[in-house]
């Protein structure tokens, strides 16, 4: 897969759960979370607009700095004392490719400048 394409669908991940935390918030959640929600979803949609349409390593990074740290977020959420939904496990999966998908472009990225 080339690296416009990965881009893509890193984006498009990204953007599905953008899509995901603002229905999260409007189904199972009092005003205070869903505002959370909100925030969240909206401050993905410009990143990973800026993923899929430019080159760009450092927005790359911070999309995958954001998916790990997503990842951890509803894992604790997900501990019984919390008592985690099915939907955490769903998101947990998508920001987990997100995370995946995004080391492997920089990795494939930092080995083409390498052999260039």
């Amino acid at each position: 897969m080339d690296d416009r394409s990965l881009r893509a669908w890193l984006a498009t991940l990204a953007l599905l759960g953008a899509v995901a935390h603002a229905g999260a918030g409007l189904i199972d959640s009092g005003p205070g979370l869903a505002a959370v929600f909100a925030v969240m979803a909206a401050a993905c949609v410009p990143c990973a607009v800026h993923v899929w349409r430019h080159d760009s390593t450092r927005a790359l990074f911070l999309m995958g700095v954001t998916a790990a740290a997503m990842v951890l977020v509803h894992l604790a959420l997900m501990a019984p004392a919390h008592g985690g939904h099915g939907s955490l496990a769903v998101l947990t999966v998508v920001e987990s490719l997100v995370a995946a998908g995004v080391w492997y472009a920089l990795r494939h990225r930092s080995r083409e400048l390498e052999q260039s």
